[in-house]
């Protein structure tokens, strides 16, 4: 629930604070590793998918918590080994808005307007490609594991659910 005197960053600011603690208080989240959160993160991402297809703005917001949750998490996980951190994430993907919409903001006027995907294409010297060819090799095993996933998944001893499907 939003209060007046909340604002983005203090917002953002307290739910680090609650990731980080349950990252060194809870026995299931210290386990976790970047790679052990693969399907974990996919499965989110495509609930969240599914409400945003069922057009429901309370289920939407849900599983976009649990996405934004997963995103912040495996981050976080980098960041305590020193290879990044969350802050890097945010001004790297601040900063590529910014380059790839030069006909919004003002430091990018004068260069040539071209669309995000152009852009993207452009700085990273890919070809054009469909979508369905965009997905690496291991969303299908994570898709089968998503599949068993509700099935397979039993209350850990800490009340929180741990993926088991292999």
């Amino acid at each position: 629930m939003k209060t007046e005197n909340k604002t983005l960053a203090s917002a953002f600011s307290h739910f680090f604070d609650i990731v980080k603690a349950v990252r060194n208080g809870c026995p299931w989240d210290k386990d976790q590793t970047p790679l052990s959160l693969r399907s974990t993160f996919f499965e989110e991402t495509c609930e969240a998918i599914d409400a945003l297809t069922q057009e429901d703005p309370a289920h939407v917001k849900e599983e976009l918590g649990d996405v934004l949750l997963n995103v912040v998490l495996i981050a976080y996980l980098f960041e305590e080994k020193g290879l990044f951190t969350v802050e890097e994430v945010i001004d790297g993907i601040a900063e590529k808005l910014v380059r790839r919409h030069p006909h919004v903001f003002a430091e990018s006027a004068g260069k040539s307007e071209i669309s995000g995907s152009e852009s993207k294409q452009t700085s990273r010297g890919a070809k054009p490609t469909r979508f369905s060819t965009q997905f690496p090799s291991s969303s299908r095993r994570c898709s089968r594991r998503t599949k068993c996933s509700k099935k397979c998944q039993k209350p850990a001893s800490t009340g929180r659910r741990s993926p088991k499907c292999a």
